[in-house]
């Protein structure tokens, strides 16, 4: 027991920050979260807000709606259209919130103000906010259809008229009022719904992510599991996480992360059979992979009095808030479970619930039987997970400590963007094991079927129900059937689940019939705006364009070949050489790698190479690779800079944040090119 009370540490414990999603009593399993990325993503990801969307948003609402129980279905139209937008009248209309716009100054006093007048629309829509003093009467006033412009105008005289400062209505509710957005949205972005430039302002380059894209369109179940995808692959603490108020005495030889700790929940709850609070807060959430889980468990099963007595007097010592807040760990515990335990709106309703919690937050097993079914297919999955990113989870663990340390020493600590990158990768893109994994459960949990002998037709059956989620794979019904059976048997008699080897990215001159044809920077164009609508960058199993390569191949021949029909290379300038079909050998390579980073497939991110150079820019050294990008900048034959075809993919909607963090962490732009997109006024908010 010493040793395990030894290695609690001050500021380590598991932390994804303290807050639900699902913060309001009418709301079921997720339902929040729904709304919230819903609204937010069309409120403040256009320019503005039409009928055709209040009708694409009913629609969403209606068939996530639809994928419900049928005895939850009226509560949940009672949530989704608690502002009833099904009917033009019913409902105040962005237009009609802004239709008293001030004259402005400049066009960014103009862009300030739209900003923050969809904020307080966003509050609108979503019913939140306003819960009492000034703030209340705000959001009165917006409620009962009032104009926002007006809004501030009666805000602002009242609290004059009581005697309050204009600093003051600009802190409190010009400032304050929407402030939950940003909170909220912080979260997010922590569970990788969201990617782009971190700050506390709604502005810049800023999106869904893959996950968070996918959720739009989700249903009740895919939903589910696109929420279990992020939880099960979320660390205690990622490198990106902030720990503050450390002291110079403590020690950080303990420190450590616990690279999955949902599982490990699961796990000690099975183990434990139901898991107290305190259990969890003075115990279970201070495991890594350092204090381990098991050993802690049996103190718990054998000497808990003891254990937690002792634990908390360690941790009071530490006299940080964050340690010591139950709080804090109360939300964050649910947070975790939400999705698996029963709210109380749906409760008994969730195939996908086998907990429940009461007033103190003890957890309590209501289905045995699925949480074993849960953790067996979960611990198949870790396996997978870590023979996955096992590098990755030492290098994030590495970088967490050495931040951890820094603090304690009071000194600068600087995430590379070579770590800061591969953090967001791994955590903003959907896996697809982990997906295939996910769905199978999801069948099982609805079948109440756990012995891992699902036939043909119990799959089959489920092909509609996951279909958004399927169709990112691109399997027909008999598709998903053949690997929903491959993954039941790699679960049950650990049989090697094989994913499809990812394709050959060389792409070489092989058919005369290929240069016979006249192609233009127009059709270039073309062919990558239809590779865009077929193949974006939110797909899984992403298809690269061979018409975009064929013809991107054809222009190059005709437009760069020297009399002995030799074609230089991109990156050494060198000439290559004639293939046995007599035609010049070039090999076509993704800037922003296609398969493993998720790149464009746009001729403006094509480069023509000969083997040795594109050789060396997938395996050569990263501190040697500047030499090679210099020399792709200065030689390429469409004689565009990066920044120039950075530009044409940002207007062109090719160009997602993620892509810029590559670019970043291979040197192919500098900071202040970086910071020139990330930082641009979009309506992204």
């Amino acid at each position: 027991m010493n040793e395990l009370i030894n290695k609690i540490t001050p500021g380590n414990y598991w932390l994804t920050k303290s807050m639900e999603f699902n913060r309001v009593q009418t709301s079921g399993t997720l339902w929040y979260l729904k709304k919230w990325l819903v609204y937010y993503y069309y409120i403040f990801m256009k320019d503005n807000i039409y009928i055709k969307d209040y009708n694409e948003i009913k629609v969403i609402f209606n068939n996530y709606i639809d994928s419900l129980p049928e005895e939850l279905r009226d509560s949940a139209t009672n949530f989704f259209f608690k502002v009833d937008i099904r009917e033009v009248g019913l409902f105040n209309s962005y237009q009609d919130f802004i239709n008293d716009i001030p004259v402005f100054n400049s066009p960014s006093d103009e862009r300030e103000y739209r900003l923050k007048s969809k904020k307080f629309y966003f509050l609108y829509l979503m019913n939140i906010g306003g819960q009492a003093g000034y703030k209340k009467f705000t959001k009165e006033l917006v409620d009962n259809g009032n104009a926002f412009n007006s809004t501030l105008n009666k805000v602002k005289l009242r609290m004059l008229n009581d005697g309050e400062t204009e600093r003051r209505f600009k802190q409190d509710i010009e400032g304050d009022y929407t402030a939950a957005i940003r909170n909220e949205r912080q979260i997010y972005f922590y569970y990788g719904l969201f990617h782009g430039k971190d700050s506390k302002s709604l502005q810049g380059f800023y999106n869904l992510t893959p996950v968070g894209k996918s959720i739009l369109k989700a249903n009740f179940h895919e939903l589910i599991i696109l929420w279990e995808h992020q939880k099960i692959k979320m660390i205690s603490q990622s490198p990106v996480s902030d720990i503050q108020n450390l002291k110079s005495d403590y020690s950080p030889i303990n420190f450590s992360v616990n690279n999955h700790p949902y599982y490990t929940l699961l796990h000690s709850i099975n183990t434990l059979k139901g898991l107290d609070f305190d259990d969890y807060m003075y115990g279970l959430s201070r495991t890594n992979n350092r204090l381990n889980s098991n050993e802690l468990i049996d103190e718990l099963s054998n000497h808990r009095d003891e254990f937690i007595r002792r634990s908390k007097a360690r941790i009071d010592s530490f006299g940080r808030r964050g340690d010591s807040d139950n709080t804090d760990f109360k939300k964050e515990l649910k947070k975790y479970l939400l999705g698996v335990y029963d709210l109380k709106l749906d409760s008994g309703l969730n195939p996908y619930s086998f907990l429940r919690t009461d007033s103190r937050s003890n957890i309590f097993i209501t289905n045995q039987n699925k949480l074993c079914l849960t953790l067996s297919i979960y611990d198949k999955l870790i396996k997978h997970l870590n023979n996955t990113y096992l590098e990755n989870y030492i290098n994030f663990e590495k970088n967490t400590f050495k931040k951890y340390q820094a603090g304690i020493n009071d000194d600068e600590f600087i995430l590379s963007n070579s770590v800061r990158y591969d953090w967001s990768k791994y955590n903003i893109n959907l896996e697809k094991g982990t997906i295939l994994f996910l769905i199978y459960w999801g069948i099982s949990c609805n079948q109440g079927h756990y012995n891992f002998n699902l036939t043909n037709d119990q799959i089959s059956s489920y092909f509609t129900t996951y279909k958004s989620l399927i169709s990112k794979f691109g399997y027909n019904k008999a598709d998903f059937t053949l690997v929903m059976k491959e993954v039941q048997n790699h679960i049950s008699i650990s049989t090697p689940l094989e994913l499809e080897i990812e394709e050959n990215n060389i792409y070489v001159l092989t058919d005369p019939s290929d240069v016979n044809v006249e192609i233009s920077i127009e059709n270039l164009r073309e062919l990558s705006m239809r590779a865009l609508a077929e193949n974006d960058y939110y797909n899984i199993n992403r298809k690269r364009s061979s018409s975009l390569i064929r013809s991107l191949k054809t222009y190059y021949y005709n437009n760069y070949k020297n009399s002995r029909n030799l074609i230089p290379c991109e990156c050494c300038s060198e000439n290559t050489f004639i293939n046995t079909n007599h035609l010049p050998y070039l090999e076509f390579h993704h800037l922003i790698p296609f398969s493993t980073d998720n790149g464009p497939d746009h001729y403006l991110n094509l480069y023509a190479l000969c083997s040795n150079c594109h050789s060396k820019m997938h395996h050569l050294h990263s501190s040697m690779k500047p030499d090679l990008y210099n020399e792709l900048e200065k030689n390429n034959l469409l004689e565009k800079t990066y920044v120039d075809r950075l530009e044409t993919l940002y207007s062109q909607g090719f160009l997602e944040a993620i892509h810029l963090d590559y670019l970043l962490k291979e040197n192919i732009i500098n900071n202040d090119e970086y910071e020139g997109f990330m930082s641009r006024s979009s309506n992204a908010a």
